[in-house]
């Protein structure tokens, strides 16, 4: 007589766990002396990769889904002075003088590809390894390039993009602003832009007081807390960065308050959720 065992679902998901865990042990075995990457031999072309197939294209959807820039707002970041810095800055290195001549011709991918690249990286979650896959770059040439870039253009969004500016609305603004608001959701009068704050995770600290500072015990990870204020044209009205995890929201955007208070025209007032309380 055949007996039949019936298995739990929570059973059968731990089985697939058991086998992934050994799956891994047995790749670590053969691989625990050996440090994995990517090496030229195994990556595309520079130029003739994923990126530069993207470029070519020009199309608006995917520029904005990967980099968050339209094509023409891309070009006008690189004529703002990002390929210019990019052409004829040195990219420091340990074995490299930070005051020898540039070598633009020598770099593994152009200025375009660059921004591209720290665009990418802001843009997404995706590993390293997968940049390096779509723009063609090893290892450590993805790393100099993407610190160098962030650089140039933090300089350049300072210096040369007046738009790229964080800037407390005028009283011809607000009005603007309400209105826009106003055509869409008539029962909103005088709301002039949006507030919400955004958890961003980062690695716990070695230090135990500035562990639990950044541990936000509502999502149970750890945490920077940044509140942002949106206008209803999607620019960015105040940037409240980097606050420890444990900080709830509205003691974040203290300094908010005060802009609301004193700097405000009287009557007008932003569009938040419960966290913000008399916004």
């Amino acid at each position: 007589m055949a007996y039949h065992t019936h298995r739990t679902r929570r059973e059968e998901e731990d089985d697939v766990v058991v086998v992934v865990l050994t799956l891994a042990l047995l790749a670590s075995l053969k691989v625990s002396r050996n440090r994995c990457y990517l090496t030229r031999p195994v990556l595309v072309s520079p130029n003739n990769s994923p990126w530069q197939i993207l470029r070519a294209s020009g199309d608006e959807k995917a520029f904005i889904i990967t980099t968050g820039l339209s094509p023409a707002m891309f070009n006008y970041v690189l004529d703002c002075g990002f390929r210019l810095a990019w052409d004829v800055s040195t990219i420091t290195r340990h074995d490299v003088s930070d005051n020898g001549k540039p070598r633009p011709n020598r770099r593994s991918i152009d200025a375009d590809a660059v921004l591209g690249l720290v665009l990418h990286y802001l843009n997404s979650c995706m590993a390293q390894f997968t940049l390096q896959e779509i723009f063609g770059i090893v290892p450590s040439v993805c790393t100099r390039y993407i610190r160098r870039g962030l650089q140039i253009l933090l300089e350049i969004l300072r210096v040369r993009v007046p738009e790229a500016k964080i800037k407390w609305p005028k009283s011809s603004e607000l009005q603007l602003y309400s209105e826009l608001i106003r055509a869409q959701h008539p029962m909103l009068r005088k709301g002039f832009g949006f507030v919400d704050g955004l958890h961003l995770p980062v690695e716990a600290s070695g230090d135990i007081e500035t562990q639990n500072a950044y541990y936000n015990g509502w999502v149970h990870a750890h945490f920077t807390s940044n509140v942002f204020v949106f206008s209803p044209l999607g620019t960015i009205l105040y940037a409240a960065i980097n606050a420890p995890g444990s900080f709830h929201d509205a003691a974040v955007a203290r300094e908010l308050y005060q802009k609301l208070l004193y700097q405000t025209e009287r009557g007008y007032w932003l569009i938040a959720d419960s966290a913000f309380p008399a916004t």
